[in-house]
């Protein structure tokens, strides 16, 4: 099959008049990457601040009081009540008034003096697992920072040093020092946003030419399958890489995400995943019937997508069949990409298995939408 740029760009002419006629799609797919990333960069986020804290202190010692001063000066929580009764804990958290209780037992600041281990109970409100876990975490190390202050005060004050041996751990964190979410998800929404972009918008193209009639004018034209499908996506792919420019010019300069590695690496493995996205969808619209059909279709085939491509849940804490089945998702491949270029800084001589897998899709997919094409009603 020969294809002639002469017809290729008409094609591709004809479909970008079309797409200027539509003011309002013009519109949504300029700015709607812009609403969607900064969703995402705020809303799409594990930080976790300003934590609910209920506290019974049956201690009522100059200790406990450190500890309840250490959490109203902590940005992580607010202390937003004070029982009397370390029973009405549950009822607290029942009411949903706190996510964390604390109770600190009568015998606390006994033990403390007298260098025994001084133990307290904190309740956790498990309904939101990601903030139960984090906000856990978070008052460990509140603690355990307790802790060590004392300890530190005990051997000033009494000159002696118990002799335990200790094992100090010093984190050290790469890529994201201040393991902040937003440069975990930005990188992952670039990718998102095109595939959203370029699938279910791709899905409508066929169909819509059958619902308004155009597509008898198309079947009597001397342009081919594949032209066809070639000139009908090339505006969508324009429109791709303009929403993925903005992406990254939001994600450094608004977001504050760093960009270490290659900029030309980043899109041309952009072009890549585009391309498999395009026949993904030309695929769904030349299945389906109607434009309706192939919204559903495009939202069914997209959300799994998101929930297993690791862009969201680690893969590795995913079932086995659900990672194998991962693998059948070009998005999972592109985020890998995406973190790597842009947090890692690495470059094609560490992402060339995911550029690999991204080209195999891109011809497979395409392949596929250009083969189940056919110019008849």
């Amino acid at each position: 099959m020969r294809i002639s740029l002469r017809r290729l760009k008409a094609v591709t002419r004809k479909e970008f008049r079309q797409m200027r006629r539509d003011p309002v799609l013009i519109r949504l797919l300029i700015v709607s990457p812009i609403i969607q990333l900064i969703l995402f960069g705020y809303a799409a986020t594990t930080d976790v601040e300003n934590v609910p804290v209920v506290i019974a202190d049956d201690s009522n010692s100059s200790e406990s009081r450190a500890i309840r001063n250490s959490i109203e000066a902590s940005r992580y929580f607010e202390l937003v009540d004070h029982v009397r009764d370390h029973r009405d804990l549950r009822s607290e958290l029942d009411a949903g008034v706190a996510q964390l209780a604390l109770h600190i037992r009568r015998d606390f600041a006994y033990d403390l003096r007298r260098g025994r281990q001084a133990s307290l109970m904190v309740y956790i409100d498990g309904t939101d697992a990601i903030t139960a876990n984090t906000a856990t975490s978070y008052m460990v190390r509140l603690l355990q920072e307790f802790g060590h202050r004392t300890m530190v005060a005990r051997i000033r004050r009494t000159g002696v040093s118990p002799h335990v041996p200790r094992v100090e751990m010093v984190p050290r964190v790469w890529y994201n020092p201040d393991l902040r979410s937003a440069h975990f998800m930005v990188p992952g929404v670039f990718g998102l946003i095109i595939m959203v972009i370029t699938t279910s918008w791709t899905a409508q193209a066929i169909v819509r030419e059958r619902e308004v009639g155009t597509f008898e004018q198309l079947i009597v034209t001397p342009v081919q399958g594949l032209e066809l499908l070639i000139g009908k996506s090339a505006p969508y792919a324009l429109a791709a890489l303009v929403a993925a420019t903005e992406i990254m010019v939001l994600a450094v300069f608004w977001f504050d995400v760093p960009l270490r590695g290659s900029v030309p690496l980043l899109f041309g493995l952009a072009a890549i995943f585009i391309v498999a996205n395009l026949g993904l969808g030309m695929l769904i619209s030349t299945i389906s019937r109607t434009q309706q059909q192939a919204i559903l279709a495009a939202f069914f085939v997209l959300m799994p997508a998101v929930l297993i491509s690791g862009f969201m849940f680690p893969i590795e804490n995913m079932p086995w069949i659900i990672q194998q089945a991962s693998l059948l998702i070009p998005y999972r491949f592109f985020l890998e990409v995406c973190r790597g270029i842009f947090l890692r800084g690495v470059g094609l001589e560490i992402l060339w298995p995911q550029a690999l897998a991204l080209v195999v899709f891109a011809i497979g997919l395409f392949a596929a939408g250009a083969r189940t094409f056919t110019k008849r009603l």
